[in-house]
């Protein structure tokens, strides 16, 4: 035993070493990744309280690099293209806070800027502190892999051992789906949280430099993240894995090593993969833990001698490799044969399309077709990875486009789309979110939020572009991966609402910021500095409107919670006091107004009741549960004419839910024409 602890006290010397010459900058980095590892695990940091807190750190973090800076610890670094992009990145942020001005549901809007400010603030850290860090894109890099691999971990956890459950922590995701989900709540989000670290370990497992151990274990955990990915049944998330190759492969160097570890991963995890979408247990929906249980045994039992089986065949391979003198000619004639066999596939593929019962162009547009079609409930099985069916993309694109085209200046507001969409909805496909960041931010921002939130997302590119071509050796490797990562999220972003979860969209962030920031000592300090006192408290001045702003709505979320508790409770008076706290909080938001009508209408004061909703009429006029609301209350109250007044207003918010009803005038014919006892009625009703 003193043998062994003797012979360790080396190695935690030099941890120690190592943790005590980290900078500020390492130290920011750090928590940048820990923030994503928060939100992850909080699911996906998608709506508050959860999202507020993570907000709030934030800030803290943005005030320590402003103070950082201010105190010489910290160096900008001349990276002016990316402080470029991250200003207009502030400048989206800026334009967001004032759509609330003319927005459609402002209090959506409020969240949507703090959101934009807080990745405007995340982008400004990394390159700051990434910029003052000695091999930042190394530590980085193997940062966002290990907190991804935590991720699928847990995921996979949730339906190897299901059952695994103690204190707070527990696996079992559910019956209700067999995709897995966890620990973010939502499939498509660790999909791509998964694909982010492949380009990571790719990089590592194809490093000739590295130690063998190394290298198995980046294969090993990339075999772990591949069946993780397959496994949500993503096929974003696919499609985002095959950009991954793109750019690691075709960036170099080692493009072959590189692509043998990329698709030897998926080889690898095709066992586990036949076994996790074969057996029923695994794959399918609704049922109880003991069924999942025993498929969850076989799955684990498959993945372990799988991965055993990679360990010692990448140990041979490695060990061969070292043996065999490989030329430019055998790299040119293995691409050779790589070009036949994907020529070849391609025109296997052409001819049986072309001799199919629809022929070439028959085919091609029943996938079209199919892709547009209407699909009811979440596709939980794993055909829907060979569908062609968009999930109602096609319909929540097209509603997108519909908002952008009536608003294409300004749009409807940041945050809107999940109140505006009633407008345009053709069909009955409940979403929050537009499933494209391109479309969201058009449709929601206009012109002018479109332009700068796509825009500050491609200068950031840009700049992690230039750099990663500028640098070279190890440093280029390691930035190459980060830059794929972000690539990865940019594609998934296409088809999904990637930016509403701070899980995904903070690492991807943080891999774009630190691969275009420069290395310590790599440019020359700036000739002037800012003055540091004005530094410090314009930071400290930021983060308390920051906090501020994202404490508001969290708090008045829970007070309005609280009164729905009192009122249950019979205090009214007490519940009526967190009501009207509530909407003091957040002054854009009905739901507060909504909770005080409720309360109201309880004590019988229906008359407090319907001046409250008709204020919350005032506040959103585009919302049709403002409406709702209203006529519902003022039908009950005998207002009648009113009560039509507001019908025809939720109808003109949310035409679909009267396309069903073509007799809709029968409906509002009794209330604009009262029965004759009532005191509002006409002598002679018209015919």
């Amino acid at each position: 035993m003193e043998a062994v602890t003797v012979a360790g006290r080396p190695r935690l010397a030099r941890f120690r070493e190592a943790i005590s010459a980290w900078g500020l900058g390492a130290w920011l980095l750090a928590l940048l990744v820990f923030a994503g590892i928060f939100a992850a695990f909080n699911n996906g940091a998608t709506a508050i309280p959860q999202e507020s807190r993570l907000q709030v750190g934030i800030a803290a973090i943005g005030l320590v690099c402003g103070v950082g800076l201010a105190a010489g610890a910290l160096r900008a670094g001349r990276a002016s293209l990316a402080w470029f992009g991250v200003a207009v990145l502030a400048g989206f942020a800026l334009w967001s806070a004032l759509s609330t001005l003319w927005s459609a549901a402002p209090d959506l809007s409020w969240l949507a800027a703090n959101r934009a400010i807080v990745y405007s603030v995340v982008v400004a850290v990394a390159i700051a502190a990434a910029s003052s860090t000695r091999a930042a894109p190394r530590g980085v890099a193997i940062g966002i892999g290990a907190a991804a691999l935590l991720v699928a971990l847990y995921a996979l956890g949730g339906k190897i051992i299901p059952g695994l459950h103690f204190a707070f922590f527990d696996l079992n995701p559910g019956d209700e789906f067999a995709r897995v989900r966890e620990p973010i709540g939502y499939w498509n989000a660790v999909g791509i949280l998964c694909v982010m670290a492949a380009p990571v370990c790719i990089w590592l497992a194809a490093f000739p430099e590295a130690g063998v151990r190394l290298r198995v274990g980046a294969l090993l955990a990339l075999t772990v993240l591949v069946l993780t990915t397959a496994t949500t049944y993503s096929r974003g998330a696919l499609l985002a894995y095959a950009a991954v190759l793109a750019v690691m492969v075709g960036a170099g160097p080692q493009r072959l090593r590189r692509l043998a570890v990329g698709v030897g991963a998926i080889v690898a995890a095709l066992p586990s993969i036949a076994v996790a979408f074969g057996l029923h247990n695994l794959s399918a929906g609704g049922l109880p833990l003991h069924d999942r249980a025993k498929g969850g045994a076989i799955l684990g039992l498959v993945l372990l001698l799988s991965l055993a089986a990679v360990a010692i065949a990448g140990r041979e391979l490695l060990r061969i490799e070292g043996r065999v003198a490989w030329t430019p000619r055998h790299s040119r004639l293995v691409w050779r044969g790589l070009g036949a066999a994907v020529a070849g596939l391609l025109i296997v593929g052409v001819g049986a399309l072309t001799v199919s019962s629809r022929g070439l162009t028959g085919q091609i547009s029943h996938q079209i077709d199919t892709f547009k079609q209407p699909k009811a409930g979440p596709g939980n099985d794993p055909s829907r990875l060979i569908s062609s069916n968009g999930s109602n993309r096609w319909i929540w694109w097209q509603e997108a486009l519909g908002a952008f085209s009536d608003k294409p200046l300004g749009g409807w507001g940041a945050g809107s789309f999940p109140v505006v969409r009633y407008l345009y909805r053709r069909y009955d496909a409940p979403v929050r979110s537009t499933h494209s960041v391109p479309l969201q931010f058009l449709s929601e921002t206009g012109l002018v939020g479109g332009l700068l939130g796509l825009g500050a997302l491609a200068l950031l590119g840009a700049a992690a572009v230039g750099r990663v071509r500028a640098s070279s050796g190890i440093e280029r490797s390691a930035r190459l991966a980060l830059l794929a990562a972000a690539t990865a999220w940019a594609v998934h972003s296409l088809v999904d609402w990637d930016w509403e979860i701070p899980a995904v969209t903070i690492p991807a962030l943080v891999a774009v910021a630190v691969a275009s920031a420069p290395s310590p000592g790599g440019d020359p300090p700036p000739a002037r500095r800012p003055a540091p006192v004005l530094l410090a408290v314009a930071s400290a001045i930021a983060a308390v409107l920051l906090v501020a702003s994202a404490a508001l709505p969290s708090l008045a979320e829970t007070k309005r919670v609280e009164s729905l508790r009192d009122a249950g409770n019979g205090s009214f008076r007490a519940a009526a006091a967190d009501a009207d706290l509530a909407h003091k909080l957040d002054p854009l938001s009905v739901e507060p107004l909504f909770t005080e009508a409720s309360i109201a209408h309880s004590r019988g004061d229906d008359a407090e009741a319907a001046s409250l909703l008709a204020e919350a009429t005032r506040l959103q006029p585009d919302n049709f549960e403002t409406w709702q609301r209203l006529a519902t209350l003022e039908a009950a109250l005998g207002d009648y004419t009113g009560a039509a007044r507001a019908i025809r207003r939720q109808a003109e918010d949310n035409p679909l839910a009267f396309q069903a009803r073509p007799n809709v005038g029968d409906l509002l014919y009794p209330l604009e024409v009262p029965p004759q006892s009532s005191p509002t009625a006409f002598g002679t009703p018209p015919p």
